[in-house]
């Protein structure tokens, strides 16, 4: 628009007038995109509360826009607004308006400096652009490896829910009866495999440890030995498709008057234990001297805290046996779809107790996918985000090469009146594409790998200078800073070389 500014100031605009015009259309451009963001904003919100565990958490916040966010939105709008629209609002104001209408027209657009300017911040946002891409990435794989693993044990065709009897006013003996029934007629309903109960679920943040004396085993000074412990059913294992790798899992005949047992798991075994038997050894919980509750089984490990975190030392004990009945989650192996029986599960508790509440309703693979949502969270931002600063990179190298084009017409004209073809001319402009591409990621190379550093404790099953990652945001980046500089490559081939020797 230099020609246009010319003109006005010519005939009779004021430097200031002319310098407010620009910086009014460059706040107002702020500000609609501001309003676009605020929609933006609102659908994001509501997407990202949906993938919020399905409890209490979710209905304490909201994604409606209030007069903090309108009035935080208008100000950073505002702000960049007269921000980026002082310097060239004031720089265009500044010019000589004789020289520019006598200058040619494949000078108007600007000299080789601003040219350079433009170039360099195209290159900064292809170097952001691609640091968010490869977090982005990493963010991804490191979700995708998290819900792909095998937990250790059969998340399918499971449903879980929870009851508290003692809420209700239940004794420990009642609680038993109560479950005891419970267990029967869930065994009774139709496509049900098996049905036990623990009273720590899996994987939705129930945490129990407790210190423990072990036979034989003296401990180091200050030695950990609190493993996390769960009172269980007699089946959970069967039920949960957890092997048994040595002796037996719990069953009817652990009741409140035999005699105590204990199951450890893989990793507590060879921790007290090495590669020795454990069986017919005893522990004992709170610092008991003489141990009493004997070791009768070992089982293989598995998951039940955190898909993340490494599997902890375990040591089951059925809940028959305790003292405080509480909390118990109940998990039904089936052979049909398990959602499909979660009412004729609250049928059954409601049958028992009509005034019993049952919660946490849900299959093990929403459980799973609830655990998941802080790392989901952050993928889909991370993506949005990457997504976002890559479209911004696109914009700006098709608008710095639209300007180059529009500056060298007569150039290209030439150029082809002497016999160019129009292969020659794209890769003429594609080839500014792609340097301006490989110098923006060059820089953001040593950034990426040291980000990668950074978030090696919050990525999981990536390595912190993980190639595939790094050319995955490279491939990308190109690709994307190549079909935004194909359009203007293209516009550059179908000049007219006999127009474009007229503008001359």
């Amino acid at each position: 628009r230099q020609k246009e500014i010319a003109i006005r100031m010519a005939v009779g605009a004021a430097r200031s007038r002319i310098a407010r015009q620009l910086l009014v259309e460059s706040i107002m451009l702020a500000c609609c995109g501001g309003t676009a963001g605020l929609v933006l904003a609102a659908w994001l919100g509501s997407a990202l509360l949906r993938m919020l565990p399905s409890s209490s958490t979710s209905l304490i916040l909201s994604s409606a826009l209030n007069l903090t966010v309108l009035g935080f939105t208008f100000a950073v709008s505002l702000g960049t607004g007269a921000l980026f629209g002082l310097l060239p609002s004031w720089q265009a104001a500044q010019s000589a308006p004789a020289l520019t209408l006598k200058a040619e027209a494949t000078t108007v657009a600007g000299g080789a400096a601003h040219t350079r300017i433009r170039k360099g911040l195209v290159v900064g946002q292809v170097a952001i652009s691609l640091v968010l891409v490869v977090a982005a990435v990493l963010f991804a794989r490191s979700l995708y490896n998290l819900r792909a693993q095998y937990p250790g044990f059969r998340s399918s065709h499971l449903l879980t829910f929870a009851i508290e009897p003692s809420l209700n006013g239940y004794n420990d003996a009642r609680s038993l009866a109560l479950f005891h029934e419970l267990q029967q007629r869930l065994g009774n309903l139709p496509g049900v495999q098996s049905v036990s109960a623990a009273e720590a679920g899996l994987l939705d943040g129930d945490d129990s440890i407790s210190t423990i004396t072990v036979e034989g085993y003296t401990p180091g000074d200050r030695e950990d030995m609190n493993p996390n412990t769960n009172n269980v059913g007699a089946g959970f294992f069967s039920t949960l498709g957890v092997p048994v790798l040595m002796g037996r899992a719990f069953d009817e005949r652990d009741t409140a008057s035999s005699a105590k047992v204990a199951v450890l798991n893989e990793k507590a075994w060879h921790y007290w234990f090495k590669e020795q038997n454990p069986l017919g050894r005893h522990i004992g919980f709170g610092g008991d001297k003489k141990p009493q509750i004997e070791i009768v089984g070992v089982v293989k490990d598995f998951k039940s805290q955190s898909l993340r975190d490494e599997v902890p030392r375990f040591v089951y004990t059925p809940y028959t046996q305790d003292q405080n009945l509480g909390q118990m989650t109940w998990f039904v192996r089936t052979t049909q779809d398990p959602a499909a029986l979660a009412a004729s599960a609250r049928a059954v508790v409601k049958q028992l107790d009509d005034h019993l509440p049952i919660f946490k309703v849900r299959t093990m693979e929403v459980t799973i996918s609830d655990s998941l949502f802080t790392e989901r969270m952050i993928a889909v931002l991370s993506v949005f985000f990457a997504a976002v600063a890559a479209a911004l990179a696109a914009v700006g190298l098709y608008g710095v090469m639209a300007y180059t084009v529009a500056r060298r017409t007569g150039e290209i004209g030439i150029r082809m009146a002497l016999g160019a073809t129009r292969e020659r001319v794209v890769w003429l402009v594609m080839r500014e594409v792609l340097f301006m591409a490989a110098v923006g990621i060059a820089i953001a190379l040593p950034l990426a790998i040291l980000m990668n550093r950074t978030l090696k404790s919050q990525v999981y099953g990536i390595s912190t200078a993980d190639p595939v990652t790094l050319a995955a945001g490279m491939v990308a980046l190109a690709l994307v800073a190549g079909l935004s500089g194909f359009l203007p490559a293209l516009k550059a081939s179908r000049i007219d070389p006999m127009r474009a020797l007229r503008l001359e």
